[in-house]
């Protein structure tokens, strides 16, 4: 800048304009974000009026992290500004860099609107993305077609219209679901989960397994990591939708399926569903059946420290399993296990009910006396159901 800032040179201009957004984007990291927004703005006060298309490729690109800047500094108004000024300047442009500007824009556009409860306007602004670039052949804008189709679904889901939700959902399906993109597959097993959970909520269960099966038979065999996930919430969600269906069999084997094919993944969100698997698994047994419930206790024992958190219903599963096998018993499982740390409020209260007086920080008692609360609710409640 100090060097060349001044000059009317085309190539030096172009790495002046590449140099100021950069700094943006530097200043961004360095957590430095109201210094970040000079430099965004500099970039536009600069090269705004340029008509030389490498400029105004710099320009559009600062007018966006700007908005993404000042959304993640929750002014959200002043973020749509940003993201309107975008698609105000270049809307017209047919040029592919600042039309992938303008739909990433618009679709920003729609999270924040969104955030803000104002749906109907983040609605608009989806669809917005969907007519513009809908029949484009370029990936970078099917994409945000595609993530655009999505969240509109999600949108209208959030506004309680499930049918039209499930229509978007079909969209995102057949447009995109003979792609090869791994981006635009991933938004189809996406909009397949989503639309049996719809179908669950609209108490239509059948049609929901055939989405799950869909999304496994699909992707099962892919190797992308974020495909994976997906295949995995599948067939978890397909073994709760059938449990729901009072088939318990079916449940045990989608349960093992999440289990067999995601119980070494190193993944946290794989993990999560692997225990929550395992917890579905396990309430499913016979109750006369002691030893395959603790095959499948130990089993969720040895996965939880690798989580990045403590699932709310694996614990609830814990409590629930050390009515069934004891107190005693449960407590030999978690301190012979990797997550006897991670569990030292639940054995503390355990070693309460067993009439013992561990010695922990106030904070673990804490924990655990809420615990201790918990068990007795659910002992009381096991006591009425069963009169």
């Amino acid at each position: 800048m100090s060097r060349f800032g001044e000059s009317e040179a085309p190539a030096l201009l172009e790495q002046v304009a590449k140099t100021l957004f950069n700094k943006g984007m530097a200043l961004g990291r360095l957590d430095r974000p109201e210094e970040a927004l000079s430099a965004y703005d500099e970039v536009v006060s600069r090269f705004g009026e340029s008509e030389t298309p490498a400029l105004l490729e710099q320009v559009a690109m600062a007018l966006f992290d700007k908005g993404v800047t000042l959304g993640n500094l929750d002014r959200p108004e002043e973020a749509l500004t940003a993201w309107d000024e975008v698609v105000s300047r270049f809307g017209k442009s047919e040029a592919l860099t600042l039309l992938e500007g303008i739909a990433k824009a618009l679709f920003n556009k729609g999270i924040a609107l969104g955030r803000l409860d104002r749906l109907e306007e983040a609605l608009t602004a989806y669809d917005e993305v969907v007519s513009r670039f809908g029949k484009s052949e370029a990936p970078a804008l099917l994409e945000q077609v595609a993530t655009a189709l999505f969240d509109k679904g999600v949108t209208l889901g959030r506004l309680d219209r499930p049918e039209e939700a499930l229509s978007a959902y079909d969209e995102v399906v057949s447009r995109f679901g003979e792609s090869e993109a791994p981006p635009l597959l991933e938004e189809v097993a996406k909009a397949l989960c989503n639309k049996g959970v719809t179908l669950v909520k609209l108490d239509r269960p059948e049609e929901a397994l055939i989405a799950y099966v869909e999304v496994v038979s699909r992707f099962g065999e892919s190797e992308t990591p974020d495909l994976l996930e997906l295949v995995a919430k599948a067939l978890f969600c397909k073994g709760m939708t059938l449990v729901m269906l009072d088939r318990p069999e079916e449940a045990l084997t989608a349960c093992n399926e999440v289990v067999s094919q995601f119980g070494e993944s190193e993944a946290p969100v794989l993990l999560e569903l692997v225990a929550k698997a395992l917890v579905i698994k396990g309430r499913i047994l016979p109750s006369d059946d002691p030893s395959g419930s603790e095959e499948h206790i130990e089993a969720m024992l040895t996965i939880l420290p690798e989580l990045d958190s403590l699932p709310s219903a694996v614990l609830d599963a814990l409590m629930a399993f050390s009515i069934d096998l004891g107190p005693a018993r449960m407590r030999e499982l978690i301190q012979a296990s990797p997550a006897v740390d991670l569990l030292l409020p639940l054995t503390t209260a355990l070693e309460w009910e067993l009439g013992l007086e561990p010695r922990v920080a106030r904070e673990v008692e804490e924990v655990a006396q809420d615990i201790r609360r918990d068990l007795a609710k659910l002992k009381e409640a096991r006591t009425n159901g069963a009169t």
